[in-house]
């Protein structure tokens, strides 16, 4: 957006403009009539992780629940049992690759090491994904912790040669599947960012 407004700027007062070449938006959650829960059932429906008659149940009855409960649920009592058979086929899936097999051993060796500037650094491989999706407990059960996710991801994105192609400041530390800083915090609001893109 502020690149949007620079460059509006720009042509009036004179400026140089920002050659913008696109847009990277990741992991993004940005319609909440859409993204994260909505999108289950048809997701799981559509890859057999969901019975026919599942399904029709949950679209007769428009069953609806919302990312971090942003919008008003409507859950039926039949729409529980169907959120319920869901879990239940689910619970052992990787969501964001249900094809592929992960390692689900938390106990991996998650330490990684690289250099930056020439001096030895540490990164966290992956993460589980409890930790990445720590909402989807309350879906799952608080003893879930899901498989690791970005374990090699992880390696590629602290090599040397990768951060120096990308022009990533040593400054910034290694890569992380997340930001684990505890003052950074999500804003949800009602609206969707879909009208900044």
């Amino acid at each position: 957006m502020q690149i949007h407004q620079h460059n509006a700027q720009a042509k009036t007062h004179g400026l140089t403009s920002i050659n913008l070449k696109g847009i990277l938006v990741g992991n993004p959650a940005t319609e909440w009539t859409v993204d994260v829960y909505p999108s289950f059932a048809e997701f799981a429906y559509m890859h057999n992780l969901m019975e026919k008659d599942d399904y029709e149940v949950w679209r007769e009855d428009r069953c609806f629940v919302s990312f971090r409960d942003v919008l008003p649920s409507n859950l039926t009592q039949r729409c529980m049992f169907v959120l319920d058979d869901y879990v239940r086929n689910t619970r052992f899936i990787n969501v964001y690759d249900i094809y592929r097999d992960y390692d689900w051993d938390i106990d991996l060796l998650r330490t990684g090491y690289t250099t930056l500037d020439g001096k030895p650094a540490s990164y966290e491989k992956g993460f589980s994904a409890a930790q990445y999706m720590p909402w989807m407990k309350n879906l799952y059960g608080n003893d879930w912790e899901g498989p690791i996710l970005g374990y090699t991801v992880s390696d590629y994105m602290n090599k040397p040669e990768v951060r120096k192609l990308l022009h990533i400041s040593s400054k910034v530390g290694t890569w992380n599947a997340c930001n684990n800083d505890p003052d950074w915090t999500y804003n949800l609001q009602l609206e969707g960012s879909t009208y900044i893109y």
